[in-house]
């Protein structure tokens, strides 16, 4: 499989750290539970970083950009992961 950064491009997105607080991730985990999270931002806190070579990718991106690669298996992504 190729690595994240050979694939398509995707645009640089705001890192978490330069997120207002109050919207970032973890943050927003701790004070309102995970129900109120995106997979893609859930995804991001266990990832705990993006990728700043090549394509610039927020954590929060790089956690959509792999679920976007998982689910062109045809199957749902998190089923795909799961069996990883």
């Amino acid at each position: 499989m190729p690595s994240v950064c050979e694939r398509s491009p995707v645009s640089y997105s705001l890192r978490v750290k330069d997120m207002p607080k109050d919207e970032r991730p973890r943050e927003r985990l701790l004070a309102f539970g995970a129900k109120t999270l995106q997979t893609a931002e859930l995804i991001a806190i266990l990832l705990g970083t993006g990728i700043s070579r090549g394509n610039k990718l927020s954590a929060v991106n790089l956690g959509q950009h792999l679920l976007n690669q998982l689910s062109q298996t045809g199957q749902p992504a998190l089923a795909v992961l799961r069996e990883i």
